[in-house]
């Protein structure tokens, strides 16, 4: 496993700002993939992930609208599968980009010397675990050095709105070690 002293610098030097999504695109195929990108670049979003993409057989758009694309193939035509866009930025670098499961993949992002080790995730409703297994395998595989990130349409319900995804909750309690953020962003419905 590669730590901080491993790796050569980054380009960017970690000064800037630059916005991150997550999108719910429904369809990324028949030109959804498209369609939600020129959306990202009309809102100036600099990377994200699109969850519900729906894509299958690894047939999708690699570049549009200015963003490179690389996205996990579902399970089925009618049910989740995610992606990753992002668009070249002197602010920060996209490597070591990689599926982990059907509605996982992993990615570094780097921002001068601030290394984070982002899981970009969809949890379906009919999903009995199997995603929350791919997240918490990727969640140990974090490399030395690197801050983990968990991006993407987990359908967690928190205390604070009322709703609850007790399965989610009690992995990150007990499982992963992870820390509540709910309360530093804004819930859009």
């Amino acid at each position: 496993m590669a730590t901080m002293a491993d790796r050569p610098p980054s380009r960017a030097d970690g000064r800037g700002s630059f916005s991150v999504a997550t999108y719910n695109v429904r369809c990324g195929r028949n030109a959804g993939l498209e369609s939600a990108l020129r959306a990202m670049a009309a809102t100036e979003v600099d990377l994200g992930i699109f969850t519900e993409t729906k894509i299958t057989d690894s047939v999708y758009t690699r570049y549009s609208s200015g963003y490179n694309v690389t996205a996990t193939n579902a399970v089925s035509a009618s049910q989740g599968g995610i992606a990753l866009f992002w668009r070249d930025n002197e602010l920060y670098e996209i490597k070591e980009v990689a599926p982990r499961g059907p509605n996982v993949l992993t990615f570094e992002l780097v921002m001068g010397q601030i290394w984070c080790f982002v899981m970009g995730a969809y949890i379906p409703p009919s999903d009995l675990g199997t995603t929350l297994t791919q997240i918490h395998q990727a969640w140990l595989e974090c490399p030395r050095g690197c801050q983990p990130l968990l991006l993407g349409d987990l359908l967690i319900l928190t205390k604070e709105s009322m709703l609850f995804h007790p399965t989610l909750s009690y992995h990150q309690k007990n499982k992963s070690n992870t820390h509540h953020h709910a309360r530093l962003f804004a819930c859009k419905l």
